[in-house]
């Protein structure tokens, strides 16, 4: 039997969120539990080591793979991390070039040929969804046969790239395995969603759903496509029991881009958790523009404690920019529903689009702090590979910026026309200020206390926030402008 290694590589919280790193996700890589059970399911021995929360550095990253040693080493890898994993690769080459290296995720088929023209040490990479692609290139490796058979690849032949024919979208979602959860370290020890998005432990993020139709500039939806497909109810049903009867787990966060992108699915799902009358809360992302008022309060009765919504923008003129669709008033109204139903709501903000101007800024958050909005994230545009924002900012000197720096959360990489970087910076921290350091917000958090460890992680959120509004020297790093 071939072995088959999934690595997740090693990246810190302050990497991903800076200072609010303390109070940052530690999610699962579903896309390799994913992976890992279709491989298992077809006669590969597979693997997961999950070096990022195991605090593994690169040293101790290829030096466990290497002892492992399996036949394929699969490595996923974001915009953010692709430097991090084509190190990773670089050193297994020169331990054991025997080992084929595949490369997947969504920078990968955001970028393809950019990212086999600067890292040489990948044998092969699947583009797009990786299920389907993956089994019929190991069973065609397996055979020593014609790899441009194989929709959905990216490889060197005879010294040139070759990219085989797209692959289409799976249809039938139901059809993939469970997720390989028992191939993780321990789900509940290690793996939490942010500090702000989970309600009580054990809690752990799922996914049902793939694809948005949403024309938002600064999305990536080179992987999963436009077209929304889910798994079934009955299925989200049976993930949810084995997570709570085999995993322990008391609390999940529905993280699709789209979890409410199909009202019979979502009245199903909650009539089965209101009918099995299981001891677990809930949360979700959703779009205001997919919200009624009745479905409200059925989420409420079923568990659901918190939405997290896409707002983006206080100012009307950046919605219709970005392409979000919704407007202001649709907002407010949403989110009164939300808070009349006895949930939580959380909105995501986003500042710095290329023609945004300070008044533009300040309105977004003016409009956070007025708005019936209980938790608040703001982050700076960045245009990463695969989304339209992409397209129109990607000229040379975009380009010339490491993949390593287009990260939202740390500090901005792209700059407006209109605002310099030092007042995007000092507009960001104002933004959190403005809306956490007010009495209302922390009575709202101090409410959610329901024991000694909620207080201990509410105290680290509370002095990573502190931390990160006290003025400090970043390091100098010079920003693309518009």
């Amino acid at each position: 039997m071939k072995k088959i290694l999934f690595v997740n590589p090693q990246i810190l919280n302050k990497e991903l969120y800076g200072d609010l790193g303390v109070a940052g996700s530690s999610a699962y890589p579903l896309g390799l539990c994913s992976l890992a059970a279709v491989a298992r399911k077809h006669g590969y021995a597979a693997q997961i080591l999950d070096a990022r929360v195991l605090g593994m550095n690169l040293e101790e990253t290829v030096e466990e793979i290497i002892k492992i040693n399996p036949d394929y080493l699969g490595l996923t890898a974001v915009t953010i991390t692709i430097d991090r994993v084509a190190e990773v690769a670089a050193e297994i080459k020169k331990k054991n070039a025997g080992i084929k290296i595949i490369l997947g995720g969504p920078h990968l088929t955001a970028v393809p040929e950019e990212t086999f023209n600067r890292f040489k040490s990948f044998d092969l990479g699947v583009i797009g969804e990786g299920e389907l692609t993956l089994i019929e290139l190991l069973q065609k490796l397996d055979q020593g046969e014609d790899l441009n058979e194989v929709s959905g690849l990216i490889f060197v032949e005879n010294g040139n790239l070759k990219l085989t024919k797209p692959r289409g979208f799976i249809e039938n979602l139901d059809d993939l395995p469970m997720p390989a959860w028992d191939l993780l370290p321990n789900l509940t020890k290690f793996y939490h969603p942010t500090i702000y998005s989970l309600n009580r432990l054990p809690s752990t993020h799922l996914v049902t759903s793939r694809g948005c139709p949403g024309k938002c500039i600064f999305c990536d939806t080179a992987v999963f496509g436009k077209k929304f497909r889910h798994f079934s109810s009955e299925y989200v049903m049976k993930m949810i029991k084995e997570l709570y009867y085999n995993y322990g787990i008391k609390d999940i966060l529905f993280d699709d881009d789209l979890f409410m992108g199909n009202r019979k699915r979502l009245v199903d799902i909650c009539n089965m958790l209101i009918e099995k009358k299981l001891n677990l809360t809930w949360s979700c992302n959703a779009r205001v523009d997919f919200i009624t008022k009745d479905i409200l309060s059925l989420m409420k009765n079923a568990g659901c404690w918190q939405i997290a919504y896409g707002i983006e923008s206080g100012s009307q003129r950046m919605l219709d920019y970005m392409g979000k669709n919704t407007n202001l008033n649709q907002i407010k109204e949403v989110l009164r529903w939300t808070r009349k139903a006895g949930i939580r709501t959380k909105g995501f903000f986003m500042m710095g689009y290329p023609i945004e101007t300070k008044e533009d800024a300040l309105q977004t958050i003016k409009f956070a702090t007025e708005i019936d909005l209980l938790d608040f994230q703001i982050n700076f545009f960045t245009p990463l590979p695969g989304s339209e924002a992409y397209k129109m900012t990607a000229d040379k000197k975009l380009k010339e910026l490491a993949w390593g720096d287009l990260n939202f959360h740390t500090e901005p990489v792209f700059i407006p026309e209109k605002i310099s970087k030092a007042e995007l910076m000092q507009l960001n921290k104002e933004a959190f200020r403005r809306f956490y350091l007010r009495p209302k917000i922390i009575i709202s958090y101090l409410s959610m206390v329901k024991n000694w460890g909620n207080f201990l992680k509410l105290l680290k959120g509370m002095q990573a926030l502190l931390i990160f509004l006290l003025p400090k020297t970043h390091k100098k790093r010079k920003p693309v402008t518009q």
